[in-house]
């Protein structure tokens, strides 16, 4: 007996012609204006954090006496004007701008990762074994999500102190129940398919069960809880760099930029549009994305 999950492998022939799930997914996104200028956006960000070292026109971290608060467009000692000015200390913006996205995307993933991961696994063990592992693990998830999300990242962060690594932590454990809900619902459903009584009668034990029927199942939803949460998980860092309790500096982060900006904000207020207009274009374009994934990726969805 073939599973879904097998079934997703195979070609679809149409009209004399083999087309494959990917091809499908891409025409359903060229349909969806929005999603396109999402996920534009998401590649501009994402090259720009790798080219960094390549595109920002100063050292971020260098120190320019007598250019503090220089307006956009002002000239540098070495020729290459400040773009969008420099800040209170004399650093170029726009090169801690570019700094800045690898920093927030780092976060971003790395966070994502450990809340989708930790989330899904604990999902998949406790819809599908049920009973008691069931209930235990869902009280501990209904008093993790009982304290609102950022509460809970900044007691993280007091307790484990400031650093780029303990950001990731903290935001990758605030998003693992919401992770866990999702993916222990389709479990439930899921568990009681027919493949999964066929694999049981041939007798696989419920490890491999899980492993080659129930997680192939729950990815796409897993994709699209990882994409939107991306966005949550930048502007989360850009919190608790605001805060005081995000990524140390010297460490260019735009949370970071925004707070020190905030008291020049009447006087010089290039010092915060820039980083601040930038941190609000990649968060919506992440939650974008995961929108159209969630269209493009549910049937129910689809043709609407």
């Amino acid at each position: 007996m073939s599973t879904p999950a097998a079934v997703a492998d195979v070609q679809i022939v149409t009209a004399g012609r083999v087309k494959r799930p990917g091809h499908d997914l891409l025409a359903q996104a060229r349909r969806r204006p929005l999603a396109m200028v999402a996920f534009a956006v998401i590649a501009v960000v994402i090259l720009v954090a790798a080219l960094a070292d390549v595109i920002a026109p100063h050292d971020p971290y260098r120190i320019y006496f007598g250019k503090t608060l220089a307006l956009p467009g002002a000239a540098s000692p070495t020729n290459v004007p400040f773009i969008l000015g420099a800040d209170e200390s004399g650093r170029d913006i726009l090169s801690r701008i570019l700094y800045g996205a690898r920093v927030s995307l780092w976060v971003g993933l790395l966070s994502v990762s450990v809340g989708t991961v930790g989330g899904a696994m604990i999902g998949i063990l406790s819809g599908f074994r049920g009973g008691k592992v069931d209930l235990i693990l869902q009280r501990f998830m209904d008093s993790q999500q009982a304290i609102p999300s950022l509460v809970l990242a900044l007691l993280l962060m007091a307790v484990l102190g400031s650093s780029i690594w303990n950001v990731i932590l903290a935001i990758g454990i605030v998003q693992i129940p919401y992770t866990n809900r999702v993916v222990r619902s389709a479990v439930l459903s899921i568990k009681e398919e027919t493949y999964v009584d066929a694999a049981r009668v041939v007798g696989c034990t419920d490890l491999a069960i899980m492993a080659r029927h129930v997680m192939p199942n729950v990815l796409a939803p897993v994709i699209i809880i990882g994409t939107s949460g991306l966005g949550g998980a930048i502007l989360t860092e850009a919190y608790l760099s605001f805060l005081g309790l995000g990524v140390p500096p010297p460490a260019a982060s735009w949370g970071g930029m925004v707070s020190i900006a905030r008291q020049y904000m009447l006087t010089e207020p290039h010092l915060m549009i820039a980083p601040a207009v930038t941190l609000s274009l990649t968060v919506l374009g992440w939650n974008l994305a995961g929108d159209a994934l969630r269209d493009i990726l549910d049937p129910r969805l689809r043709h609407r």
